[in-house]
């Protein structure tokens, strides 16, 4: 509209002007252009109108087209956290299994880890086993080994002694004529494992 010539422009918008106002049909040329100016302002320049309605329109558009990026951007970061949370959730997951089924047997832990329906998990588990065997394996006199001097390094190297005993066990409980025994726990310089534990 800019590039259109300005005296068609303003003769096109004097001619609209007339035909919304019947009462100067009757006036001359002169008093109808007079009328004309002192009644229209700038303001009421189509060219001036169309430009404010352009830019307003590219302004909202812009508004939207930012505000539908800001929400896109936040949706995709909602999505990571939800994604990052659901790995962290998994691997706690996996962390506590680990734990259960290293403090009891693989199918005691899978009993209280299998989502029951109708199963009541506060129930104690229990199951019959014909043949079992706890055994408990002490170091005795250790107390009296266990001297805090500078020369064992105030005590430590004694522990440092007891954990690779202990160390020992557990790795004979690894090879594979030993996997029927569960390591139970250790308590001090006292080993509990038991067999026959193991579901069928």
């Amino acid at each position: 509209m800019w590039l259109f010539p300005g005296p068609q422009l303003t003769n096109r918008q004097f001619h609209i002007w007339l035909q919304g106002n019947q009462f100067f049909h009757n006036f001359t040329v002169v008093d109808q252009l007079e009328a004309y100016c002192s009644n229209v302002s700038a303001i009421d320049d189509l060219r001036i109108f169309f430009t404010v309605t352009a830019v307003f329109a590219v302004v909202l558009i812009l508004m939207q087209s930012r505000r539908s990026e800001l929400i896109s951007r936040y949706d995709f970061i909602w999505k990571l956290q939800a994604l990052h949370e659901q790995v962290e959730m998994t691997k706690k997951h996996a962390q506590n299994r680990s734990i259960l089924e290293n403090i009891l047997p693989s199918h005691v832990a899978r009993h209280f880890l299998e989502d029951k329906v109708n199963s009541k998990s506060k129930d104690l588990y229990h199951e019959a086993r014909d043949y079992a065997c706890i055994i408990f394996i002490t170091i005795t006199d250790f107390s009296k080994f266990y001297m805090e001097l500078d020369a064992n390094n105030e005590g430590v190297e004694c522990l440092r002694l007891l954990n690779e005993i202990i160390s020992d066990f557990d790795d004979l409980l690894d090879r594979d004529e030993f996997k029927c025994i569960e390591k139970i726990k250790t308590i001090s310089t006292t080993y509990m494992a038991a067999s026959g534990l193991y579901g069928k």
